[in-house]
């Protein structure tokens, strides 16, 4: 893998911020009478009291959210986002030397896990820095401090990490106890040679700083902006000026070197794709040769956290042996290679890429979606998103511009799995588990008018919907009002069926439409069923999807 040293960030950016107007038509920036802007030559300068927006608003075009979650309400920028999702300043270049600041409120819990809410130095989901108020997880106290912490090449906390470590100058009272309903400002400045994060009242009186000397490897520009996550947040009075602007670098790829399969031999096209061969389906490699994924899941050098111990046992061991995230890499690549694996497949480190073997990715692009807006909630496993949302569809575009759009030249990139585990059969496990989940929620919710108006369409009157149900409802819209569904039925049995295959035609289609809008070049590999589907979602899937998965737990 290439890396700029320089600046210590991976190529995987692969388009400018620039170019988001691909994705924006009819880019511009607002200026609103409370906002100002100015670039060009000069340093870029950006103000935003957020007063000049109808509530609701996502505040585009001026801000690029990362989610749906994010809304001016009452004249500041509420995020009630359950996971970390960022808001950028749309026209704000890539820079070395800026300073970012904003007042913080945090109002609410949305989440039991870590919660956090700041402000960002962005370069993508893989590399940036933020500044931010943090709650511990429910579990572990909701314990409060702030932190000044650095996602490097999908290494988490890779200010302190074997092998990226960086010189702390300044740790000043970053355990503060800070206060649920209490405007703080949040500062973040960066140099060529330095981060440093501040904490202040109001009135300027300092409450907590931390600095980082940039004297390793480490992300040194990117976008300003926000992010949060698990809190309701709200950010008001950003300013932010950008000045010594640097351009997105240009990825390189190395020359691909996989183990495929020369008994199979087709048009090399430079990426992964499929194609019939004497009625046999093959997956072709990038140079037209036959292709069998042998891939492992996480094979990641973050491992998993544990709260009892409060860090990452897997991670903490390799720290101590191999000293670095690249050493790790390098020797795992090789282990993986001798035993016969041909690829690294979901949750894997991105260091491992381009040392021999093809990766796959995975985007939670619906389970994400619902921790917002759900058909079966989010709770101990990855519910199922709200489809019939007119927020899905503009969720699904903005994350395939955030995941997929950098990858889209990378030719050992075999396919994007849009999810994994999906609750297709809802909380119940039944084949009807989602028009169960759809009839519990109310009256207003956009999955149950769906649900009523499928209804409408096969009973012409709700008699015979009453006959078929074992139900006695007035009107058809009564059936809004019901909470609960009734006795199964063989009628509620095909509806249920009739009902999934709608769900699963939105989610197949809006969500494979996103993905190659912006990267028309690789696979979409299906979500990953949790062991079995049924039939509707099985067969819709095979329509919009190059490849099926489902994860076996028994052979």
């Amino acid at each position: 893998m290439r890396r700029d040293e320089t600046f210590g960030v991976t190529g995987e950016v692969a388009a400018s911020f620039k170019d988001m107007a691909a994705y924006l038509p009819g880019l511009c920036l607002a200026l609103l009478a409370t906002s100002s802007v100015t670039s060009g030559n000069q340093p870029f300068q950006f103000t935003d009291d957020f007063s000049s927006y109808p509530d609701g608003s996502d505040a585009y075009p001026t801000w690029f959210t990362t989610s749906t979650p994010w809304a001016v309400v009452g004249g500041a920028f509420i995020s009630s986002d359950r996971q970390k999702s960022f808001a950028l300043v749309e026209g704000a270049p890539l820079g070395r030397r800026q300073t970012t600041e904003c007042t913080l409120a945090l109002r609410a819990t949305t989440d039991a896990s870590w919660k956090i809410a700041g402000v960002t130095v962005f370069v993508d989901e893989q590399n940036y820095w933020h500044f931010a108020l943090v709650e511990a997880p429910d579990d572990a106290g909701r314990t409060h401090f702030v932190e000044l912490r650095e996602m490097y090449e999908g290494s988490w906390i890779a200010e302190h990490a074997a092998g990226t470590k960086l010189t702390q100058t300044v740790d000043q009272n970053m355990g503060l106890n800070w206060s649920y309903g209490h405007p703080y400002r949040l500062r973040l400045e960066l140099t060529p040679d330095t981060i440093t994060g501040s904490l202040e009242e109001l009135d300027g009186r300092v409450r907590a700083r931390c600095a980082f000397k940039f004297d390793n490897k480490a992300v040194t520009y990117g976008k300003p902006g926000l992010d949060s996550g698990g809190f309701r947040s709200e950010f008001d009075n950003f300013r932010t000026e950008v000045t010594d602007q640097v351009e997105s670098p240009t990825k390189t790829y190395p020359v691909l070197q996989l183990r495929s399969w020369s008994g199979v031999q087709a048009v090399a096209t430079g990426f992964f794709r499929t194609e019939q061969i004497n009625g046999t389906w093959w997956l072709i490699d990038p140079q037209g040769k036959g292709f069998f994924v042998i891939g492992t899941d996480h094979a990641n050098y973050e491992g998993q956290w544990c709260e009892a111990l409060g860090y990452a046992p897997y991670r903490r061991n390799c720290e101590q042996k191999y000293g670095s995230i690249d050493a790790w890499s390098s020797s795992t690549a090789s282990r993986l290679l001798s035993w016969g694996f041909n690829a690294v497949a979901a949750g894997h480190s991105t260091s491992l890429r381009y040392q021999g073997l093809a990766h796959l990715e995975l985007l939670g692009m619906g389970t994400t979606f619902a921790g917002a807006e759900d058909i079966c909630p989010k709770t101990t496993w990855t519910g199922f998103p709200d489809v019939f949302s007119p927020n899905f569809s503009r969720h699904c575009e903005r994350y395939a511009w955030l995941r997929c759009r950098p990858n889209r030249d990378d030719p050992w990139l075999v396919g994007y799995f849009i999810d994994n585990e999906l609750e297709w059969y809802g909380k119940s496990g039944r084949e009807i588990g989602l028009l169960e989940e759809a009839v519990k929620k109310d009256a207003d919710h956009p999955a149950k008018k769906a649900l009523l108006q499928l209804l409408k369409e096969k009973y012409s009157t709700i008699q015979a919907l009453n006959a078929a149900w074992g139900i006695n409802l007035a009107s058809f819209e009564d059936f809004l009002l019901l909470g609960h569904l009734p006795s199964t039925s063989k009628a509620i049995e095909v509806d249920g069926a009739l009902f999934l295959r709608q769900i699963a035609e939105r989610y197949f289609s809006i969500t494979a439409s996103a993905i190659r809008k912006y990267d028309p070049n690789h696979l979409v590999l299906g979500c990953r069923f949790a062991g079995r589907a049924q039939d509707p979602a099985w067969e819709t899937a095979g329509v919009y999807c190059a490849v099926v998965s489902v994860n076996c737990y028994r052979m």
